[in-house]
């Protein structure tokens, strides 16, 4: 297999902006990295500032097609301006796909109809359960509600986008863990959502650089990051990394609120050509090195095959 940009227009621009626009939540997901981030010392909430999040759409605008993905280190809708930066994406980047992930809580009909109107075209709701008990011991929060509140939420999501004739693609998923109980509770996931949802994405378990615990084998021999060739990740405040693992900010690649610094500039930059280089010679560096969590299987399924799937945008 060769490893490169899936696309000429690649070697330009990331074919997806991944944009963490706060770094808040109210979940402690045993899967996730985020209840000990808030832990580490220095932490303080940040939500992305509108000027920020602005010059990243701008940008976005001059290289039609590039994917827009809205996540957080945290909760996406806990960002007051959720809506207003949808809106605004759409307008100044009417060809790029814009999505997001959520844990859904926040989902409530006058949010997700605010979004659809506005111009989100793939939506993610997390779920990772089929029962309210395996939900309430993996997706741990203070709402007992939190299972039942966020199926509802999606059901009434797909009946809105139905009756009004909208667009958005309205998808679930679910982390499968290595073991059978979690394997054979995917089953029963299927089950559930197929037919309701438009897509059920099965994804596996993260470690977040072996910060949680896991039992699997990672493939050898070791591939390139396909991220590295597809995938520009932007914090809350505005710094561009090497990886959405970066949580302390260690590989910083440049910082937008630095006017002279552009995505496109960071992206053709000699710092990513040479990790590129360097992982093709099968060599590992930084943080890469240590890596628990690289997917050989992304080259063959990546993320932008599931956005494809959304409805055309004037590409």
């Amino acid at each position: 297999m060769k490893y490169d940009f899936p696309t000429p227009e690649g070697t330009m621009f990331p074919s997806m902006t991944v944009v963490s626009i706060i770094n808040v939540c109210d979940f402690a997901c045993t899967h996730c990295f985020y209840p000990q981030y808030v832990k580490q010392r220095g932490y303080s909430r940040h939500n992305m500032e509108t000027a920020v999040f602005r010059k990243i759409a701008d940008e976005m605008g001059q290289y039609p097609g590039s994917i827009l993905r809205f996540i957080a280190w945290g909760e996406p809708l806990l960002h007051p301006k959720m809506i207003e930066f949808t809106q605004y994406a759409n307008q100044v980047a009417p060809c790029s796909p814009i999505s997001l992930i959520t844990n859904g809580y926040w989902l409530k009909p006058d949010i997700s109809k605010a979004l659809m109107m506005v111009g989100l075209d793939l939506i993610e709701v997390s779920i990772d359960a089929a029962t309210p008990e395996t939900y309430s011991r993996i997706r741990v929060s203070k709402y007992l509600d939190a299972f039942s509140r966020v199926e509802q939420n999606v059901k009434e999501m797909v009946c809105q986008r139905n009756e009004l004739g909208l667009k958005t693609r309205i998808t679930v998923s679910f982390i499968v863990r290595p073991t059978k109980e979690s394997v054979d509770e995917y089953a029963i996931f299927e089950q559930r959502w197929g037919g309701v949802a438009d897509e059920i994405i099965k994804r596996k378990l993260h470690t977040f650089k072996g910060t949680v615990p896991a039992i699997a084998f990672l493939p050898s021999p070791r591939q390139p990051c396909y991220g590295l060739w597809t995938r520009c990740n932007i914090n809350p405040w505005g710094q561009m990394s090497v990886c959405y693992n970066d949580w302390e900010n260690k590989n910083v690649l440049g910082d937008l609120i630095d006017p002279g610094v552009t995505i496109a500039g960071v992206w053709q930059g000699t710092a990513l050509a040479r990790l590129r280089a360097n992982q093709q010679k099968k060599i590992f560096t930084g943080i890469c090195k240590t890596c628990k969590d690289y997917n050989a299987d992304a080259w063959n399924h990546p993320y932008e095959q599931v956005v494809d799937r959304c409805r055309n945008k004037g590409l």
